[in-house]
């Protein structure tokens, strides 16, 4: 698994207690996406139970995303199945993936976008040279976040705040 892309699917949390997948950055629509939108979140697999990752704490706050290297329990944010992603062609060896992943930690990757710029496309940029996310992957998020009816949604405005 060392020096593949992986990824982790975060399934909706509901009503359940979400504090594991938010943060001190997170808004609202970061914790309505924690509760009702299936999505994965992609990383690169090193050594030591460890994976490098593009995060962003707040969708809405793309100047804060940030490639980081983090155990793997961090990765999985308690819950999840690490996966190797095998749709992706990768043309890199797996030391040429690690080494592409390792030398951006610390870096902006030329700023977080959600459908533009995020972990996804790091991902498969570490492996294949090139910046893109798989459209299943992009109409999904957004299928299942808008289906949300918008009495649901505003019943869950009010539990939010």
């Amino acid at each position: 698994m060392i020096g593949c892309i992986v990824y982790v699917e975060r399934k909706p949390s509901w009503f359940n207690d979400i504090s594991h997948r938010i943060n001190d950055k997170s808004t609202l629509l970061d914790k309505m996406i924690a509760r009702f939108v299936i999505y994965r979140h992609y990383g690169i697999m090193i050594e030591n139970n460890e994976i490098v990752q593009f995060n962003c704490p707040s969708i809405l706050k793309p100047n804060l995303g940030v490639i980081s290297q983090v155990p793997l329990s961090d990765f999985l944010k308690a819950g999840g199945i690490i996966e190797i992603d095998e749709n992706v062609d990768v043309i890199f060896s797996k030391d040429e993936i690690i080494k592409r992943a390792k030398m951006l930690v610390g870096s902006d990757f030329n700023g977080y976008h959600l459908t533009k710029n995020n972990c996804e496309h790091f991902a498969i940029w570490c492996g294949t040279g090139e910046r893109k996310m798989s459209q299943k992957a992009r109409v999904t998020t957004y299928r299942n976040f808008y289906s949300v009816s918008s009495t649901l949604k505003s019943k869950i405005i009010s539990v939010l705040v």
